[in-house]
């Protein structure tokens, strides 16, 4: 069964109010923190995916108009994955379990 804030939006809200404070604040940084964890993931994924040249191969001249127009990322979100793969590239060490 799904999780009950799954249902709507309105359920969720509901269900954030009930939270105290404490509560509410650590369950934001275990969300920060799980996002960091899938963005790591995210862009060693794209790195790969660019080491392949899949982009290029579909007919997408960078991995950032890849992003754009394949996973619909928006411009913000391509152009920061983008800066973390060009520092995935420059520094040859970068791994998602350092974050």
């Amino acid at each position: 069964m799904p999780p009950a804030h799954t249902d709507t939006p309105r359920k969720l809200l509901s269900s954030l109010r009930r939270l105290s404070d404490q509560e509410l604040v650590a369950k934001v940084k275990k969300l920060v923190a799980q996002e960091h964890r899938s963005t790591a993931l995210l862009v060693a994924h794209l790195a790969e995916l660019d080491t392949r040249d899949i982009h290029l191969r579909e007919g997408y001249s960078s991995l950032f108009s890849y992003c754009r127009e394949v996973l619909a990322l928006l411009t913000l979100q391509s152009q920061c994955r983008y800066a973390a793969f060009s520092l995935h590239c420059e520094w040859h060490s970068w791994s998602p379990d350092r974050l």
